[in-house]
């Protein structure tokens, strides 16, 4: 197995991965965010937002999450989405998945927290109190609920 430069203690392997499913166009894009999480007994990735993609270039808000072990890249459907965002943070937290911040536009950058219900694929907006989460967007996230 090939070692990364200079390491003797560490392995870094790849493998292809054949798209199948949903266009592969549709993980052509920067800015979104991934995280990996568990459906049933199976390991996921799920990326949500970014920029680019089919079509015309725009910012994205669609769900998609890529099965590693097959290839098999699903759209999800959602209800109640946020706003096309890049450049957010995205977190697995329990059976739920934050999304924070981003930016919505050139100069719209967000403040907002939303989460993704597992059990029934349904976004919600978090209404957070306070001032003290600034809007922000090419950010690392640490979430302390």
């Amino acid at each position: 197995m090939p070692t990364l430069s200079g390491n003797t203690t560490h392995c870094l392997s790849t493998a292809a991965l054949e798209i199948t499913g949903e266009p592969i166009e549709k993980l052509f894009l920067w800015g979104q965010s991934a995280c990996a999480l568990t459906v049933g007994r199976e390991h996921h990735i799920l990326t949500f937002g970014g920029f680019g993609g089919p079509g015309r270039h725009a910012r994205r808000n669609y769900s998609l999450l890529v099965n590693p072990g097959s290839g098999l890249l699903t759209e999800l459907k959602v209800t109640g989405s946020p706003s096309p965002r890049m450049g957010h943070t995205i977190t697995v937290v329990g059976n739920d998945i934050y999304v924070v911040g981003g930016r919505g536009g050139p100069s719209e950058i967000l403040n907002d927290i939303w989460v993704l219900e597992r059990s029934n694929n349904r976004w919600s907006k978090v209404d957070c109190s306070g001032d003290f989460f600034r809007p922000r967007y090419c950010l690392d996230e640490i979430l302390y609920i």
